[in-house]
Parts: C-alpha cells; sequence; structure tokens
C-alpha cells in the first residue's frame, strides 16, 4: 500500500512540476486539480479506494504560501484520506550563489492515508487479551522542482 500511495505521489509531483504557475492566483487552479484527479485515477488504477476525494474542493492551506491546497474526503470507518498540493514549496538547493543556497521553487504532494490493520482480529486468539490498533495513517511525501 505504501508503495502504491508512494508512487502515486512522485507521479503527481512530476506532472505537477512540468505545470505552468500563472493559473495559481485563481480560486481553484486547474493544474492544482489537475494533479487530484491524477493522483485519482492512479488510485483507482491500482485498485485503492479513493474515498471520493476525486469531488472534494480544494481547499486552500498555505497561509504565508498561497500556493498550498488539500482535498480531504472521508473513507469507510470514518478515517479520511487527505491529499496535499504544494505547488511553492521551497528547496534549499546545494548550489550556492555569492556564498548562499539559492531557492528552487517546487511542487511538493503529501498523501496521508488511512490503513485498516488485519492482524487486530488475529491478534486476540494468538495472544489472550492483546489487542493491535485497528487503523493508522500511512503518510508519503514526493517533491520535485517545477520546471516553469
Amino acid at each position: 500500500m505504501k508503495q502504491k500511495l508512494t508512487n502515486a505521489a512522485r507521479d503527481a509531483a512530476r506532472f505537477g512540476a512540468s505545470q505552468p504557475t500563472n493559473d495559481l492566483t485563481q480560486t481553484t487552479p486547474s493544474s492544482v486539480l489537475a494533479i487530484r484527479d491524477l493522483v485519482v485515477n492512479y488510485l483507482q488504477t491500482s485498485k485503492i479506494n479513493d474515498c471520493g476525494i476525486g469531488t472534494a474542493a480544494a481547499t486552500p492551506t498555505g497561509g504565508a504560501n498561497p500556493w498550498q491546497w488539500s482535498f480531504t474526503a472521508t473513507c469507510p470507518g470514518g478515517n479520511s484520506v487527505v491529499l496535499t498540493v504544494d505547488r511553492g514549496h521551497i528547496l534549499a538547493s546545494t548550489v550556492t550563489t555569492g556564498g548562499n543556497p539559492m531557492s528552487v521553487i517546487a511542487t511538493n504532494v503529501t498523501i496521508s492515508y488511512p490503513y485498516n490493520w488485519q492482524f487486530n482480529r488475529v491478534i486476540g486468539l494468538l495472544v489472550s487479551g492483546a489487542s493491535y490498533p485497528a487503523s493508522s495513517q500511512i503518510t508519503v511525501s514526493s517533491t520535485l522542482a517545477n520546471e516553469t
């Protein structure tokens, strides 16, 4: 599951980094929606429940960074999947100019997905009175420098 989510975030960051940034001043940038749609398609192709995130509204979450949005949807069991797209993520480069590291504007995609453990059902049979959390969040992130 984590590998599939990591691949989805990586593909989305790669795609986002290639998108123009001239739409980021819009209320709901089309480039951010396209990144969301790519993640949804990847999840569905990988047979992972997208929990309806494809219809979730973009919520600006950047504060000082106005190029950050998140999408949240509720999965079966009540836990949430959260997709965060940051088109203005600042990376400190190893390249310096005048002795100072250059900053690179990048796209960062983070996916937080609930994972329901099947082990919880078995552990009580193996060890009397033992329990295991029924679910936990798998969080993955990928960042790539913007090309435009």
